[in-house]
């Protein structure tokens, strides 16, 4: 009788430690799921802040958009920014209309804009959804007006973004796009703005 109670005793606190551990899975599940939604969402506008900042250099530099995200990156690692210094006129120096500059140096893209920190442009094209993916990069000309623009977007879909995450956790976004630039518009900022 003693024996079958030890052995009862243990098969109850047995059935109740795997009960209490199959609980505490079902709890941290969500949890976990909405970490990586925030986790991942951060990381990606992050990143895209980023991209916009080369995207804005490269056009300064180049004169023009790339839908080319490694000619970003190798912009950003081996290219340098000019820097200009107003001349005013000694005649005049509140005259708005003279628009006399002069280079006073370079400095690099990296320095310019992420302190010299190459780090931070670690994995700066990847989508981080443990794919390796990169964002979808894009340049048009758009009419607004009586003017032709130039306009570049850098986008992933969130469904792309959130891959094997379930649709619940970012169901108000499922068909949009986490993007910064706007084809449509002409705007460089971001869709979280």
């Amino acid at each position: 009788m003693i024996k079958l109670r030890h052995w009862l005793n243990i098969i109850f606190i047995s059935a109740a430690l795997v009960l209490a551990w199959l609980l505490i899975a079902m709890l941290q599940k969500p949890v976990s799921y909405q970490w990586q939604v925030t986790k991942r969402y951060e990381t990606t506008v992050k990143r895209l802040d980023r991209l916009r900042k080369i995207e804005l250099a490269y056009k300064s530099i180049k004169g023009k958009y790339t839908d080319d995200l490694r000619k970003l990156l190798h912009l950003a690692l081996h290219d340098s920014l000019t820097i200009n210094q107003a001349v005013l006129p000694a005649s005049n120096p509140l005259d708005s209309l003279s628009d006399n500059t002069i280079e006073i140096g370079k400095k690099s893209v990296l320095d310019s804009l992420f302190n010299g920190s190459a780090r931070l442009l670690d994995d700066i094209i990847i989508v981080p959804n443990n794919l390796g993916e990169t964002f979808d990069a894009a340049t048009t000309f758009i009419i607004q007006g009586n003017d032709t623009i130039e306009a570049f977007q850098i986008s992933v879909p969130y469904t792309v973004l959130y891959h094997n995450i379930p649709e619940t956790y970012y169901q108000t976004h499922r068909f949009d796009t986490l993007r910064v630039g706007s084809l449509k518009n002409g705007s460089t900022n971001g869709s979280w703005e």
